[in-house]
């Protein structure tokens, strides 16, 4: 089986080594390079494809800004992960927006090949904790009205006002318990709900699905 092709992008260089044998010893994956900065990369991009670019972050400033819409743009089959270890990291959003294929804590025990093979397989993975922050800057609604649901409607089926009130929970971070708690129902109807919500979205998990509420605009 064809090993993961991977460009790693990190200017710090005890960081770069530590992914370079972490993924030396899986046959799964193998390094074309690694850069300091994201313009030797795209440099390389022209030359040579890879299966995914694994960047940091604090190397997308304001003059690197708008580096991930132009690697999605020109190259949209290789697949992005950004890796940050700040936490509470705000630019969350905005490269959601740009389309990146993953969102992954540094030092945070990620299992990043999983992360990587994930993007691969088109299937998003970010860490909820990290939602749970960036989504607590957006002001949520006290009611949502299904109406709005008509734009989206090539990306996702209809859902029922009880599943648009459990979306909205699961986004602002709530567990099933906890929701059930708040909705006076038992959690086996919460679990119906969100079985029906990964079912509509055509997602495997609640993660996707807030990552997906998010992208087509329902919140």
């Amino acid at each position: 089986m064809k090993p993961i092709t991977l460009y790693l992008v990190d200017d710090y260089l005890l960081t770069r080594i530590s992914q370079r044998l972490y993924f030396a010893v899986d046959n799964s994956f193998k390094i074309l390079a690694e850069f300091s900065n994201p313009q030797d990369c795209i440099k390389h991009m022209k030359k040579k494809e890879a299966d995914a670019i694994l960047i940091d972050i604090e190397l997308l400033n304001q003059n690197n800004s708008d580096i991930i819409k132009f690697l999605k743009k020109e190259y949209p089959q290789t697949k992005i992960v950004i890796s940050t270890s700040n936490f509470n990291d705000e630019r969350l959003l905005t490269y959601l927006s740009y389309g990146i294929d993953g969102f992954i804590l540094k030092n945070y025990g990620t299992d990043l090949k999983k992360t990587i093979q994930m993007a691969i397989d088109n299937k998003f993975y970010i860490d909820l904790k990290i939602l749970q922050k960036a989504f607590s800057k957006i002001p949520i609604p006290e009611t949502i009205c299904i109406e709005n649901l008509s734009e989206n409607k090539k990306h996702i089926k209809n859902l029922t006002s009880r599943e648009m009130q459990v979306l909205k929970y699961l986004i602002e971070g709530y567990t099933n318990t906890q929701i059930a708690a708040k909705m006076a129902v038992s959690i086996n109807t919460i679990k119906a709900h969100v079985g029906n919500i990964l079912e509509k979205f055509n997602v495997q998990d609640r993660v996707q699905a807030v990552v997906k509420a998010v992208r087509t605009g329902l919140f």
